[in-house]
């Protein structure tokens, strides 16, 4: 059953740090026996000793190990398997679920003596990546010894790449210089396209430009509120309005005024002898803080312009230079060949895009100087999957967009915001009122200072 052997341990360890983990221990063999039969030895801490990794099936075999019956069991199948719809908003809202997971775990480890068993179904990715990061926190060990320690007892361990990733940002002895260029790494992964393993479990199925030509996904203006930054706006033509709201974002990779693309530097001397990239951020979806600029590229009409929200987890790169020497500078910093440019403005555009989308989602321009720089504040998105848009009509009675009446005369508006209010402010300035709401008001403008009891909430 050699070839069994091999075929399973190859299929599990095409994820990034099992990849890691045979370029560093080449000489570690699993056993034979545990891929013929599908059962694999119990993992227990060296650190605790009282603590137990792995499957569904091995209670038995961990009650047997401990020498008594277990008292606390950590059961991580709740967290979602990895599959090919995962993307940036998913990873987000997983580890906040993950790191609440390793935070129970880590106060029933410090709690009790008795054996406390993790695991999920395998007991090879989803419980191995909450235990490591608890013993990570917990040691100061580094994620990767603790990883290999575990992977040298229950050979079936291999963290995919999203889980590697939560649990790497719990572990406290890795720099955070280190972390990012892990982040980096995963990124770039030549193996991406090699592997139809990794195609379907990449931590965010990230390449150059995903997720394009996908409606942008909607959320509650209460969401928006509270898990977004913006609003940022996009003005463009009727026909392509109608085209990003039914297919999503597309661009195309060419010369400035040509083609689809309408505009981008003029192909002439910027600096030093080195023409401009096309775009000034490279290629991507260009999105504006200022209203009324998106609507001079909406031809003049609102009806013309989209807005849309960023996710706040979103990796977002800020700069704020105008000097062309400065700004040649960052650009060849990040990837622009000018020697290229000079022959293919596109290639060379093409070069930067793919440096700044491995780094970040988004690059945000601050166009503040003493007059204003291009476009004034603008934001280019390389990864679309950060994208929100509000649908007011998803609002619910008493969240941020709903509606609310005044009792005094029946005036109507829209919620804003909620500030709670301290019970000792509240029981000494404000009646017991729980909270300051603000509201705008059909007339009148808004108000940032109204009591819930004197609004009926719609």
């Amino acid at each position: 059953m050699e070839w069994l052997r091999k075929l399973s341990q190859s299929f599990l360890d095409t994820q990034f740090w099992g990849k890691q983990f045979h370029e560093q221990n080449p000489e570690h063999q699993p056993p034979d026996e545990p891929w013929i039969n599908g059962q694999f030895e119990v993992y227990q801490s060296s650190d605790f000793p009282h603590v137990f990794l792995g499957g569904e099936n091995d209670f038995e075999e961990v009650e047997t190990k401990a020498g008594q019956p277990i008292c606390e069991v950590v059961d991580c199948r709740d967290l979602p398997e990895i599959n090919k719809s995962w993307d940036f908003a998913t990873f987000t809202t997983v580890q906040t679920q993950f790191d609440s997971k390793v935070h129970d775990l880590i106060q029933k480890i410090i709690s009790t003596n008795c054996p406390i068993f993790i695991h999920c179904a395998m007991g090879a990715n989803r419980s191995v990546s909450v235990l490591a990061a608890a013993l990570a926190q917990l040691t100061g060990k580094s994620l990767n010894n603790i990883l290999s320690e575990m992977k040298q007892v229950r050979s079936c361990v291999y963290p995919s790449d999203p889980y590697y990733l939560m649990a790497l940002q719990q572990s406290p002895s890795e720099t955070p210089e280190f972390k990012q260029q892990r982040f980096n790494e995963l990124d770039q992964d030549s193996n991406t396209a090699q592997s139809p393993f990794r195609r379907i479990s990449s931590w965010l199925q990230k390449i150059a430009f995903p997720a394009m030509n996908a409606r942008i996904p909607e959320i509650s203006p209460q969401e928006a509120h509270q898990n977004a930054i913006g609003p940022f706006y996009h003005g463009t033509s009727p026909e392509v309005i109608d085209q990003i709201l039914e297919q999503g974002f597309q661009w195309e990779e060419a010369e400035a005024r040509s083609g689809g693309t309408s505009h981008g530097y003029e192909a002439r001397m910027y600096h030093e002898d080195c023409p401009p990239p096309v775009h000034h951020l490279g290629y991507g979806i260009y999105l504006t803080e200022v209203k009324s600029i998106a609507k001079d590229f909406g031809y003049g009409s609102m009806k013309n312009v989209l807005e849309f929200w960023i996710l706040k987890e979103a990796r977002i790169a800020t700069i704020n230079f105008g000097a062309p020497r400065t700004m040649m500078k960052w650009w060849n910093q990040n990837g622009y060949d000018c020697e290229l440019a000079k022959t293919d403005r596109v290639a060379a555009t093409r070069m930067l895009t793919q440096t700044l989308s491995a780094n970040y989602d988004a690059v945000l321009y601050k166009g503040k100087g003493m007059y204003r720089l291009l476009d004034g504040n603008q934001i280019c998105i390389y990864n679309p999957s950060i994208l929100r848009c509000v649908n007011k009509n998803l609002a619910q009675s008493g969240e941020v967009g709903s509606k609310v009446v005044r009792k005094l005369d029946g005036m109507k508006g829209v919620l804003q915001s909620r500030r709670p209010l301290s019970l000792e402010i509240s029981k000494q300035y404000h009646n017991d009122e729980p909270e300051f709401l603000t509201v705008k008001w059909q007339r009148g403008g808004t108000d940032m200072n109204v009591y819930p009891s004197q609004v009926d909430f719609l």
